[in-house]
């Protein structure tokens, strides 16, 4: 009689666990993973996406604002004080290194090259809220293909950024590297490559998002419900 009682609560026990696993694993309720996978993600580039345009606009009006800049001092600036005090010299010089640097911009934003890439970059900014619209649509109604045009997304910005990198950089030293005192060149060398360094890391730090969010998404990687709230029959 013992043993039977034994074996009788073994089998009981045993049939009860059996019952939870089978709940975790078949439930009557969709299983799906955490919605805010997807949705995170479309709110990311959609911020993203508004930061780059905002970028576009600004370069376009950066040119605008220099030329005026520039012709509004020159006609405050007046000749050099050469009978004033060392303040109001130091102040002439002060400004007349501002006006080189403006020139500077001025010249560089002029240049056709810098057109070119101003044209690009109009052109990629459309282009890319195209296809981050396409992914925001499919990753707010939980369509892992929103997946795919995110790593689109990625790839244009990351073209586009290159592009205008190499472009920016290049005029930079041109139209800029004169004004450096020969002691502070060498941050010029820094702000180019680190224009290049920023600009990978960035991307990467996209991939490797997208990644973990195209990982976390999978139907494998779905997480089962707790124990606790299951109750057994």
């Amino acid at each position: 009689m013992p043993n039977h009682d034994l074996t009788s609560s073994h089998g009981s026990l045993s049939g009860q666990t059996n019952g939870i696993v089978g709940q975790l694993i078949s439930s009557d309720e969709p299983i799906s993973f955490s919605p805010w996978w997807l949705r995170g993600t479309a709110i990311s580039i959609i911020i993203i996406t508004l930061l780059t345009l905002l970028n576009v606009l600004i370069a376009e009006i950066t040119l605008q604002f220099a030329s005026d800049s520039i012709l509004t001092i020159k006609s405050e600036m007046g000749e050099f004080p050469a009978n004033g005090s060392a303040s109001e010299q130091r102040q002439w010089n002060d400004t007349k290194d501002a006006i080189l640097w403006m020139e500077a911009t001025q010249g560089m934003f002029e240049d056709p090259r810098m057109q070119q890439m101003l044209k690009v970059q109009r052109i990629g900014a459309l282009f890319s809220l195209l296809v981050a619209s396409v992914s925001v649509f499919f990753l707010l109604n939980q369509d892992r293909k929103g997946l795919g045009f995110a790593a689109l997304w990625i790839f244009i910005g990351f073209l586009i950024q290159s592009y205008s990198v190499f472009i920016s950089s290049t005029l930079s030293v041109e139209y800029f590297g004169g004004l450096y005192v020969n002691k502070l060149a060498w941050i010029q060398s820094v702000q180019t490559y680190g224009g290049y360094v920023q600009m990978v890391m960035c991307n990467l730090s996209l991939v490797a998002i997208l990644t973990i969010v195209w990982t976390k998404t999978k139907l494998n990687s779905i997480e089962l419900k707790s124990a606790f709230h299951i109750k057994p029959n």
